[in-house]
């Protein structure tokens, strides 16, 4: 993961690459040999198989944390900003597509932004 946290869709790619990831480790629990009694095994080291996936500029957001729940957090809090609703709006009521934009590119930016602003219609 590299990612920029000042991109407009550092809050997308963030939520995108955390599914992927639950989904490795989920993965990653199904093939652990289970034990004769049958129970799952919990997913050791997830700390560590974060810190495998992400570039040198994130590592250095969660180097000092202790656990998985604790790098998660602090990258929540980094990538996954409130989106501002009246610049949204501002967005939404002003875009025009730009030259060269796809019309489904287009599309997709006005959903995107009219999920930020609530919009029912």
């Amino acid at each position: 993961m590299d990612l920029d946290c000042r991109s407009p869709s550092a809050a997308e790619r963030w939520k995108h690459w955390l599914k992927i990831f639950d989904n490795y480790l989920e993965d990653a629990r199904e093939r652990m040999p289970r034990p004769a009694d049958g129970a799952e095994q919990p997913l050791h080291n997830k700390l560590r198989m974060l810190i495998n996936f992400v570039s040198a500029e994130i590592h250095k957001l969660v180097e000092d944390c202790t656990s998985y729940d604790a790098a998660k957090a602090k990258l929540e809090e980094t990538f996954n900003k409130t989106p501002n609703a009246i610049y949204a709006l501002y967005q939404l009521t002003t875009g025009k597509q730009e030259v060269g934009a796809s019309l489904e590119d287009f599309l997709l930016s006005l959903h995107r932004l009219r999920k930020i602003v609530n919009c029912k219609t």
